[in-house]
């Protein structure tokens, strides 16, 4: 046969005007005897038997009702429509063919049977296998997540691309039927928690969904994997360039400035300073930003601040940044107030994140003829350099601040500061 063959459609049913009957399924005893057609018997013996013998001629009324019952649906399926799935029509066949292919509820779609013999609805609300997949579905699924995990209906998962709203306060399970299927997840959530996405299987592999991310989902019949490449993390702890890697649209970025120096002390009285104070602490910036797959984006790394020798004031921290996304001041250094007041450092700020935190001020080395404890702030990461005699103790945790040094005993001699840790930007995806 070829494409040029195609008969005419049928416009319209046969008798769609004319006098006819309404076709009953089944025979019974009146429309036996009465001559009517039915569609389990045709028509009945008497209208085959001579009218000389008793017998009725067929009705042309009858013939026009069965010719229009099946024209009717001749001209809906000329039109492109089929038939959703019906329970008691399912029973009576028992069971939908392997191969059928029906429309979705909404006909917004269509689904296709796997199994012979199958009476399953293909439109559940417990995501599980009914026999049916999507085979083409137009439209979006919409829905709102909070604290509480969410199943999708059949039907809604039958759409490629599902969108999820809300504040999420809690991480939350999103559950899909076992099918072989693609999926994209449009996470436009709020919050610091994800949307694990998984199926009804048991034991079945899931994929974290972030909030403020597009993510492309596969499932093998049981597990869900991503596109995406595997989660990551990247720690500069000196200025360079992050790549971002392919197919990652957005990273969460902790960035925190260096920390201030300790201030140092000299004196050979009581009436000097003989206690220095702490540097204060970097600020920290923390975000989840949209980033484009295979660009390039400049980091800065704020070097700690050196601690002072002497009786100096210390000097700031430097800032930090992930390109223009966010920002992260040092902490100030150490300072002298006056020959006998010594004040702590204070922490930076930070701009850009989601969060942002500023840094710990560094505690206060003197007033008077009173020692302090010259502690330097502590910063996201940690505390700070404590207060040292003959030197500050340095910082060991990023973006803290140094301690400051003091000299009790009034010898005369400079000693230094503790310097300040350098700050660090960490990239995760």
């Amino acid at each position: 046969m070829n494409s040029s063959e195609i008969p005419s459609r049928t416009i319209k049913a046969f008798s769609v005007n004319g006098a006819k009957n309404n076709i009953p399924v089944d025979s019974s005893g009146d429309t036996l005897a009465a001559g009517d057609a039915t569609f389990d018997s045709g028509f009945p013996p008497l209208t085959m038997t001579p009218e000389v013998a008793g017998g009725k001629p067929p009705k042309g009324q009858d013939m026009n009702g069965i010719l229009y019952a099946i024209t009717i649906k001749q001209r809906w399926q000329d039109a492109g429509m089929g038939y959703p799935y019906d329970a008691t029509f399912s029973s009576a066949l028992t069971g939908y063919p392997k191969g059928a292919v029906i429309p979705n509820s909404t006909y917004s779609g269509a689904w296709i049977n796997l199994n012979d013999a199958n009476v399953n609805n293909p439109e559940v609300s417990t995501a599980t296998d009914t026999g049916w997949v999507p085979i083409y579905n137009y439209g979006v699924t919409s829905l709102s997540m909070s604290n509480a995990s969410v199943t999708l209906t059949t039907l809604q998962a039958s759409k490629d691309r599902i969108v999820i709203s809300g504040n999420l306060i809690a991480n939350v399970y999103l559950y899909f039927p076992p099918w072989i299927k693609d999926w994209v997840i449009e996470n436009k959530t709020t919050g610091l928690f994800s949307v694990i996405c998984t199926t009804t299987a048991p034991g079945a592999l899931s994929v974290s969904s972030r909030a403020s991310s597009v993510t492309q989902i596969h499932c093998d019949g049981v597990n869900i994997s991503s596109y995406a490449p595997a989660h990551g993390m990247q720690t500069f702890t000196a200025s360079g360039t992050f790549t971002v890697p392919s197919n990652v649209t957005q990273v969460r970025v902790i960035c925190t400035g260096g920390g201030g120096g300790g201030m140092g002390c000299q004196a050979g009285s009581l009436s000097e300073t003989f206690s220095g104070s702490g540097g204060g602490a970097g600020g920290t910036a923390i975000g989840v930003f949209q980033v484009t797959p295979g660009s390039n984006i400049s980091v800065t790394v704020g070097a700690g601040a050196s601690g002072t020798t002497g009786a100096n004031g210390a000097p700031q921290g430097g800032a930090s940044s992930f390109g223009a996304y966010c920002n992260a001041t040092g902490g100030y250094g150490g300072v002298k107030s006056s020959v006998t007041s010594t004040a702590g450092g204070g922490g930076g700020g930070a701009s850009g994140g989601a969060v942002n935190v500023s840094g710990g001020g560094g505690s206060d080395g003197q007033i008077g003829s009173f020692v302090l404890s010259a502690t330097g702030g502590a910063s996201y990461w940690g505390g700070g350099g404590r207060g040292g005699a003959q030197g500050g103790v340095s910082a060991s945790c990023f973006g803290a601040g140094g301690g400051g040094a003091y000299d009790v005993s009034t010898s005369g001699n400079a000693y230094t500061g503790g310097n300040g840790r350098s700050g660090v930007v960490v990239i995760e995806w």
